[in-house]
């Protein structure tokens, strides 16, 4: 095989485009990204710091504070790295990667390589990929949780680690509600063909246990079942675009 027969295969390999895309976040992430932070992104910042310090009570007191699983991730970073902000969007950036990885994987299985090339690319270079890979939001690890989820589902992966996935998600941004439509319809169909009966038994109860145990956590530290729910409804923006204003 001639030197020109390997590039041609390369440039046809969507493990090869995988690499250089990660290898261009890296460098766009180290060296492009102008690190500009905005209100959310020091509340965040703010809300972890005292996780890290002790402050645990005030946490729960915003809305924010609430997406426990990405607050103390991004502990790790300060506790890491507390003097450089560079470093406090290294969640954005990994779960950005690890979409990356995950679509790379399932559409090759599903659609082949060139549109798995396509795929990567499309998202890659979307604005807001770029736009959220740098910023401490829980967005990109949102994002992340949620296709991870689809995907051990539609592959039909251990059932424990699909409602992990999707309970971690909840633990995020409450945002994971809209893959619910996604998880009904699968649903729906294995049911009219009396299949994966089992795997959605094993899931429901899963997933059932670990929101038992978050709505009883809520309780025990809180004396309301429904805290997050309370905060959220204490903290909504009064403007005419908030949601409970909004038509459907």
């Amino acid at each position: 095989m001639n030197k020109l027969d390997l590039l041609n295969k390369q440039l046809k390999s969507p493990l090869f485009w995988l690499i250089v895309l990660i290898v261009l976040d890296l460098i766009f992430y180290a060296r492009l990204s102008t690190v500009f932070f905005g209100y959310d992104d020091f509340d965040y910042i703010t809300l972890s710091n005292k996780i890290l310090v002790g402050e645990h009570s005030e946490v729960i007191l915003s809305n924010s504070g609430h997406r426990f699983f990405y607050n103390w991730i991004n502990v790790i970073w300060l506790f890491l790295f507390s003097k450089n902000e560079h470093f406090w969007a290294l969640t954005s950036l990994f779960s950005t990667i690890g979409t990356l990885v995950l679509l790379y994987h399932f559409t090759r299985k599903v659609f082949g390589d060139f549109t798995s090339i396509l795929v990567m690319f499309f998202f890659n270079f979307n604005y807001y990929t770029f736009f959220f890979a740098s910023k401490v939001y829980p967005d990109t690890l949102l994002c992340f949780l949620g296709f991870l989820s689809f995907y051990l589902l539609w592959f039909r992966k251990t059932p424990v680690l699909i409602a992990l996935a999707l309970f971690c998600g909840l633990l995020t941004k409450m945002l994971i509600v809209f893959i619910g439509p996604i998880f009904i319809y699968f649903f729906i169909i294995d049911l009219k063909k009396k299949e994966n009966t089992l795997l959605w038994k094993q899931f429901i109860v899963s997933f059932g246990v670990l929101l038992a145990v978050y709505l009883l956590a809520y309780y025990h530290f809180t004396g309301d079942l429904l805290g997050r729910f309370t905060t959220f409804n204490d903290t909504r923006y009064l403007t005419k675009c908030s949601y409970d204003v909004m038509p459907i």
